[in-house]
C-alpha cells in the first residue's frame, strides 16, 4: 500500500530536526563561537568558494599563465605538519594521556579550563 504524505509534515519535522539539533543538544558553551551556532555562515563561506572555484576563478585565469607555488606549498606544508603536530600532542596530553580514557565516560561540561580545550579541539579540530 502507497502512503500519502502530507506536504507539511517534512517543512515541520525539518524545522523540529533544526531546533533541536542546534538548540536542545548543542553544547551551551559554543553558543557564541564562531561559525558554530548556526549553519549559515559556514554554508554561505562554502557556496561563495565554490562559486569562485567553479566560476570566477577559470575566467580569471583563462589567458593567464599558471602560478609558481612550488615554495609558497613547501612552506605551506611545513606550516601545516607544524600545526598538525602541535594538535595532536596537545589532544594527547588533555585526552588519552591525561584524564580521558579509551572508555565511555561522562562529557564534562563544566566551565573549566580542561574541559573547553577538549570541546574547543574537538569542534575546530
Amino acid at each position: 500500500m502507497a502512503t500519502i504524505v502530507n506536504s507539511t509534515v517534512i517543512p515541520k519535522n525539518s524545522t523540529n530536526f533544526y531546533h533541536f539539533l542546534f538548540t536542545e543538544i548543542a553544547d551551551p558553551r559554543t553558543n557564541s563561537w564562531f561559525l558554530i551556532k548556526d549553519p549559515g555562515p559556514g554554508l554561505a563561506i562554502l557556496i561563495i568558494w565554490m562559486y569562485f572555484v567553479l566560476n570566477i576563478g577559470p575566467k580569471m585565469m583563462k589567458d593567464r599563465e599558471p602560478f609558481d607555488l612550488r615554495k609558497t606549498l613547501i612552506v605551506y606544508n611545513l606550516v601545516q605538519v607544524i600545526i598538525s603536530s602541535y594538535i595532536f600532542i596537545r589532544g594527547g596530553m588533555i585526552g588519552w594521556f591525561g584524564k580521558y580514557s579509551y572508555k565511555c565516560q561522562p562529557i564534562d561540561y563544566s566551565d573549566a579550563p580542561e574541559a573547553q580545550e577538549v570541546s574547543i579541539k574537538n569542534v575546530y579540530c
